[in-house]
């Protein structure tokens, strides 16, 4: 595994990436999310390892900012997402957990 020795300031805190995970400093604790397929067809799978009681806010945009969905539920490791209503196309998918901490995703409907 190779590590940046680059100790500067501006990157010091950038949240660091692998495939489509992101592991992001949020509240002094970290998050991971990933979503699958990418891209999809009919169902998104937002997926997060850690488990807790608590509320997740889904929301899909269109590429240009425009809100197609949005829906609370309650956060498990798994979370299917039903996008079979979207039109062929880029989409962002963001999640908004209750203490505030929001992760986007860029996905493809084909």
């Amino acid at each position: 595994m190779l590590e940046s020795q680059n100790n500067s300031k501006s990157t010091r805190n950038a949240p660091a990436i692998y495939g489509n995970q992101m592991a992001k400093k949020s509240n002094k604790q970290y998050s991971f999310f990933s979503i699958h397929p990418n891209p999809a067809t009919n169902n998104l799978t937002l997926f997060n390892p850690s488990l807790s009681n608590e509320e997740i806010q889904l929301s899909i945009f269109s590429n240009d900012g425009k809100l197609l969905f949005s829906e609370k539920r309650m956060k498990s490791n798994s979370t299917f997402i039903d996008i079979s209503f979207l039109q062929l196309g880029f989409y962002i998918l963001k999640t908004e957990l209750n203490n505030g901490h929001c992760e986007t995703f860029k996905f493809i409907k084909q």
